[in-house]
């Protein structure tokens, strides 16, 4: 269920929607319906950050602890740049994010996961702490930036804030596969997202986005080149940029409870393709990789729309879970790794209903590093999460690549998922 926008040189030649944007009320998806776009929201967070350096107002090579002195001594190489494109090394207990007015960051004294610009490690906390930087310089909040910076410069007037408090008209209810078909997905809190990956919008507000972004109308030259410069890993600033089967694209994609989004743009061609959705488990990128091949004129081949679990009676076993995440996260189109990347393993989280506590139990073979974690938290259905990691050639460390899937014991509703939203969750108990 969602919405898919294909333009040409700016211009939609495809707009159509599909499914339920409420089931209860059986109101349709539609080209305005609005959906969460999660971690999609960092493109927009990095645009801000270069509009203030467009503006005199910060460089991208500024040191963090110039804006906030308070950060600990392992931040002192780390810049803003380095933010921007996952190389601080920062690890996810290095700082907590606090909604509230105003919102805070606790800083916590941890060593870094590699030094600073060294590596590359996706990381929502460190667009989280872009967001309250922007705040911090701009004297804004970021809502209040986005929306007058960004939205109304480009005619984005489906666009905001996600919220599940906010009446917001035309909002998609999220959803995910179960047992016995469809259920509603859990509400989760937004505000935690926040510039790392709250952001609403809608089909045709995101073409509005792409059309301004590389026609020029938002950013400089010299700041639109530096966000789609790749630094590490194929990422620049807030997106992808890579060639995928010849074609240089500029992408990133979105992965929340509920929804799933992915967003294209094929500099050489003019093609964008946008695709948003509101039940978890679709294959959002392949979905966007085929169409965009067939605004080529080329014939791909047609991706399932969802993965469905062969659920059986009574809990998956670990290595069931292992098996049954690693067709998923297939399926889904997670499995590229950037070349310094080798021997994808996996960590699993088994989650217990009704638990307050969190007890790790380690074990090591030589081809991988497994952390066998049960976890839970009052309320939540037991389930299984499959993170996915790699072992790095130089010092055979064991690191995320930023994907993990979560599914109940059984195996139904699986989801891709972000680590760090998985291991917040688990360490929040």
């Amino acid at each position: 269920m969602g919405s898919v926008l294909v333009a040409k040189e700016g211009k939609p030649v495809f707009n159509r929607s599909y499914g339920m944007a409420s089931l209860e009320w059986s109101v349709p998806n539609s080209p305005t319906t609005r959906f969460n776009i999660a971690s999609m929201t960092k493109q927009f967070t990095a645009a801000a950050i270069l509009l203030l350096e467009d503006r005199g107002k910060l460089k991208t090579d500024d040191l963090v602890k110039k804006y906030l002195p308070a950060a600990p001594a392992s931040w002192d190489e780390i810049t803003i740049y380095h933010l921007l494109t996952h190389t601080s090394g920062i690890s996810d207990n290095a700082v907590k994010y606090v909604p509230g007015t105003p919102d805070k960051l606790d800083f916590n004294d941890e060593p870094l996961n590699f030094q600073t610009g060294e590596r590359w490690a996706y990381s929502n906390l460190g667009y989280i702490v872009l967001g309250y930087l922007l705040e911090r310089i701009s004297g804004q909040t970021y809502e209040e930036f986005v929306e007058q910076n960004i939205f109304k410069p480009l005619g984005m007037n489906d666009s905001g804030m996600f919220s599940f408090v906010t009446v917001i008209p035309r909002r998609a209810s999220g959803y995910w596969p179960g047992r016995n078909g469809i259920e509603n997905a859990d509400h989760f809190d937004a505000r935690l997202g926040f510039s790392a990956g709250s952001i609403y919008s809608t089909t045709e507000d995101l073409l509005r986005w792409e059309n301004g972004l590389f026609g020029g109308r938002l950013l400089s030259p010299a700041s639109l080149r530096k966000m789609i410069t790749p630094f590490k890993s194929d990422y620049g600033c807030g997106l992808y940029i890579k060639r995928v089967n010849g074609h240089l694209m500029i992408e990133h994609d979105g992965n929340n409870i509920g929804f799933n989004s992915d967003m294209a743009y094929y500099p050489e061609e003019g093609i964008a393709v946008i695709v948003l959705a509101n039940l978890n488990g679709t294959v959002t990128s392949k979905i966007a990789r085929a169409l965009a091949a067939v605004a080529r004129g080329e014939t791909p081949p047609i991706p399932s729309i969802h993965m469905v679990a062969q659920v059986q009676k009574g809990p998956l076993t670990e290595s069931e879970a292992v098996a049954l995440a690693e067709r998923f996260i297939a399926e889904n189109g997670y499995t590229d790794l950037p070349p310094d990347k080798t021997k994808l393993s996996h960590e699993t989280i088994e989650w217990e209903s009704n638990t307050d506590k969190m007890l790790e139990q380690r074990h090591d073979t030589l081809e991988r590093r497994a952390y066998g974690v049960r976890a839970g938290r009052k309320g939540r259905e037991p389930g299984w999460t499959v993170v996915f990691r790699y072992k790095h050639p130089g010092d055979g460390r064991s690191r995320s690549n930023g994907r993990a899937v979560t599914m109940n014991l059984d195996g139904s509703k699986p989801r891709v998922e972000h680590v760090d939203f998985i291991l917040r969750y688990a360490k929040k108990l």
